[in-house]
C-alpha cells in the first residue's frame, strides 16, 4: 500500500508497506474457468466442468475429466487426464504431450484407441515414461485422432507427412498393432532422441517409438505374457521384477 502526502513547499513525500489485504485465492475455492498468464503454469481440475486457457508458458495441467476443455496455447505443455469424457484438450502451438505415467490412474495397459476424433486437436506426443512396464495399444486412426500439428518430410519423397510421438521406456514398454495397418520404416535421431518410426496409409501416417519399446502385433488368445530376467529386492519398494516379453507374437 502506497501513500502519498503533500508537503507545504509543493511538493510530496511517499511510504509504503504491506497492508495485510489478501490477494491470492484462498483454499477451496471452486473456480471452473482460468485463463493463465504467459508462465510456466501448473493446473489441477476440479469436479466442476473446467474450462482452462493456458497461456505462452510450457504448462501442465493435471486431472482432466469430465467435460473439461483446455487449451494449451504456446509452448510445450502436458495434459494428464483422468478420464476419457473431456470436452477438448487443444494443445496450441509448439510440442504437446499427453502424458499418461501416472499407474494409478492409467495402470500398465493404455489403450489410445478409446479416444474419439472429437477430443483431441493439435497434440503431437504421448509420454508414458515412469520405468514401469506398460502395454500401449494403437490403430492408426487413434494416431490420426490427436490432430497433431507437427510435421516432418520423413521418407524424403517432397510431401510433409503426418506423425505422432510415443516417449516409452526403452526395454520395458511395448506398442500392440494391427500389423496389416503398419510397418517398421527406419530408426531416426530427433534432436538427440532416437526412435523407431513406423509407416501407415502408404507411408503418410507415422508413429515413432522411443528405440527399445517393443513394438508388437496385437496379441490373440493365444499370446502370452512372460515375465524375464526376474530379480527381487528384498524389502524394497517398487523393486525391478524383469520386463514384459510376448510369447506367441511377432515383433515388427
Amino acid at each position: 500500500l502506497r501513500i502519498t502526502i503533500p508537503t507545504a513547499a509543493g511538493s510530496s513525500d511517499s511510504s509504503w508497506g504491506d497492508s495485510g489485504f489478501p490477494i491470492s485465492i484462498t483454499e477451496n475455492t471452486v473456480i471452473e474457468n482460468a485463463i493463465l498468464g504467459s508462465g510456466d503454469d501448473v493446473i489441477t481440475c476440479n469436479l466442476a466442468a473446467n474450462t482452462i486457457t493456458c497461456g505462452s508458458g510450457n504448462d501442465i495441467v493435471y486431472d482432466i475429466k469430465t467435460g473439461d476443455t483446455v487449451y494449451g496455447g504456446d509452448g510445450i505443455d502436458r495434459f494428464s487426464i483422468g478420464s476419457t469424457d473431456f470436452a477438448l484438450i487443444d494443445g496450441g502451438d509448439g510440442l504437446d504431450y499427453i502424458q499418461l505415467t501416472d499407474t494409478s490412474i492409467y495402470g500398465s495397459d493404455i489403450d489410445l484407441r478409446n479416444y474419439n476424433d472429437s477430443s483431441f486437436v493439435s497434440i503431437d506426443a504421448a509420454d508414458v515414461l515412469n520405468n514401469i512396464g506398460t502395454l500401449v495399444r494403437l490403430s492408426e486412426q487413434s494416431i490420426l485422432n490427436f490432430n497433431a500439428v507437427t510435421t516432418l518430410d520423413i521418407d524424403e519423397d517432397g510431401d510433409v507427412d503426418y506423425y505422432f510421438y510415443i516417449y516409452a521406456d526403452s526395454g520395458k514398454d511395448l506398442v500392440l498393432v494391427d500389423p496389416q495397418e503398419w510397418t517398421f520404416y527406419k530408426t531416426i535421431d530427433v534432436g538427440g532422441t532416437v526412435f523407431d518410426f513406423y509407416a501407415s496409409d502408404g507411408g503418410d501416417t507415422y508413429f515413432a517409438s522411443t528405440i527399445g519399446s517393443g513394438v508388437y502385433e496385437t496379441f490373440s488368445s493365444s499370446s502370452t505374457l512372460a515375465i524375464d530376467s526376474q530379480a527381487v529386492a528384498e524389502n524394497l519398494a517398487n523393486a525391478a521384477v524383469g520386463s514384459l516379453t510376448p510369447v506367441d507374437v511377432d515383433q515388427l
